[in-house]
């Protein structure tokens, strides 16, 4: 005879339940909880989308991130993991890049495209040996800067 853990946990999750909604009575936090849980899953799901990034700028209902923890630093050369979240069409766009410090141009390794409200994964390309310019006063460049400047943010 073998053990399963789901009938298990159907015989201890009662318990717990039990124990849960006695000390929230207990407490007084019962009337309140429902609020408390929405708030926890509200909040939550709005950290999940760009967990990890810090915030670059935004135009308009676009916003622009950056996962400093996903940076790796070359000679001439940056390669980073940038988001960018569109409002106004619910996606959230996730690119690994490759910035050509020395020609102002960067290359996208892949993407990935998520519905931004249910995180579902729609789509994910293989990156382009393309390499696109960046100008001094676009939104690439100032995501270059807000990598290599720390002390400006």
């Amino acid at each position: 005879m073998y053990l399963n853990l789901f009938d298990i946990s159907i015989m201890v999750a009662p318990n717990i339940l039990e124990r849960i909604s006695m000390m929230m009575r207990s407490l007084g936090l019962i009337k309140v909880f429902p609020l408390i849980l929405g708030l926890l899953i509200y909040t939550s799901s709005a950290c999940y989308a760009v967990s990890g990034m810090n915030f670059v700028d935004a135009e308009g209902q676009t916003g622009y991130y950056v996962d400093l923890n996903s940076v790796e630093y070359g000679d001439n050369y940056i390669n980073a993991n940038i988001a960018v979240v569109k409002g106004s069409s619910n996606r959230m766009y996730l690119y690994c890049m490759h910035f050509d410090l020395g020609k102002s141009t960067y290359q996208i390794a892949y993407s990935k495209v998520f519905a931004y409200d249910t995180k579902e994964l729609l789509e994910y390309n293989e990156g382009s040996p393309i390499e696109h310019y960046y100008g001094p006063s676009s939104m690439m460049q100032q995501i270059v800067e807000y990598i290599l400047y720390p002390e400006r943010r």
